[in-house]
């Protein structure tokens, strides 16, 4: 295929010539610049591409793409040059070859990058569907399981030797963290593919909502202190849950007789700061609390629970564009630093 810049009315874009017929042949697969300035009074002077085009002067070189002979990058024309081609000139050939080889690597990467990211983006798509589905698919069952369980221990309580009143409350246990793994699936489902409604909005008002909704929960007793917050441009909702899961999160893993957790932003670095007087995180620990069912504690220490909560935090954040860290020790609380420049409306 011919690639060119010429007026030559024989020679037009897009034909297509046997590499036998082309000056081209002489110099494919080889690393060196193969130069002509008089090519009728040359070894090449009854060679096909001379006796259809009269071309006289040729210069080129093999394009190598991954170590490879792509093509050729050449320079042709019909009248004789009065002298042979210097090596300046061939020095100059060669590295048009590598500069179209660089050109053409990277655009045969980007290629690449783009059908990666589509065949990624197309499972992740049919994952997430699978998994809706398969969640919603599962409840039904599990919560029958729940009720027959707890049908049998009502209706035949009388009747129920000590050990199936065991057995039956441990189905009933089961059931219900199956139900609540199914329920954190959904939660982290809806976290990756709902559509974000951005709206403006102040963080102290959507941190004081939370507030009063943990107030109303009569199990859960922390105190929750905010400083002056900013306004946001975000999905309030998901900010919502994120913070919710952050309080209930402080409050689970707390020993002391007074819980607290601290909302403050850092009018400087324009980061907020979420601190709670907890348990702490060890340093190797740090990067688990953010995986999906991973708990750094037993999975009857500290409440229970998924291991979901904070994995779901984090893909609500990372949808914002807000980078999330933590500073903590053991026995010394944690401090949860969000990232709020992407957000922040000036």
């Amino acid at each position: 295929m011919v690639k060119f810049i010429s007026d030559n009315p024989n020679v037009q874009e897009n034909l297509t010539f046997e590499l036998g017929k082309t000056y081209c042949s002489h110099i494919f697969g080889k690393p060196e610049v193969a130069s002509w300035s008089d090519a009728g009074n040359s070894e090449i002077a009854k060679h096909p591409c001379y006796l259809d085009f009269k071309l006289n002067t040729y210069i080129g070189t093999t394009i190598y793409v991954d170590n490879k002979p792509y093509g050729t990058i050449n320079f042709t024309s019909e009248p004789k040059r009065n002298e042979p081609f210097s090596e300046r000139e061939k020095y100059f050939v060669k590295l048009m070859a590598q500069f179209v080889a660089n050109e053409i690597s990277s655009q045969k990467a980007r290629e690449e990058k783009e059908k990666l990211i589509e065949q990624l983006k197309e499972t992740n798509e049919q994952l997430e569907e699978f998994t809706f589905i398969a969640s919603h698919d599962l409840k039904t069952p599990i919560r029958g399981i729940h009720h027959y369980a707890q049908f049998l221990q009502e209706d035949f309580k009388s009747e129920l030797p000590d050990e199936a009143k065991v057995m039956i409350e441990g189905i009933k246990k089961l059931s219900s963290r199956m139900d609540n793994l199914v329920n954190e699936v959904l939660s982290y489902s809806k976290a990756q593919k709902a559509d974000l409604e951005l709206k403006t909005f102040n963080l102290g008002d959507a941190i004081k909502t939370v507030k009063n909704d943990i107030e109303g929960q009569p199990d859960i007793a922390i105190e929750i202190s905010v400083s002056k917050m900013p306004n946001l441009k975000a999905d309030i909702s998901g900010i919502r849950e994120a913070l919710f899961n952050f309080v209930t999160n402080s409050y689970k893993y707390n020993d002391s007789d007074h819980k607290t957790i601290n909302f403050k932003f850092d009018q400087e670095s324009k980061k907020l700061l979420i601190s709670d007087n907890g348990i702490g995180i060890a340093k190797a620990d740090r990067s688990k609390v953010f995986s999906f069912f991973k708990r750094v504690h037993g999975k009857n220490e500290y409440g229970g629970g998924t291991g979901a909560g904070l994995a779901i935090v984090k893909k609500i954040l990372e949808r914002h564009n807000i980078s999330i860290e933590i500073d903590s020790d053991l026995g010394k609380g944690t401090t949860f630093i969000l990232d709020l420049n992407e957000v922040l409306i000036p």
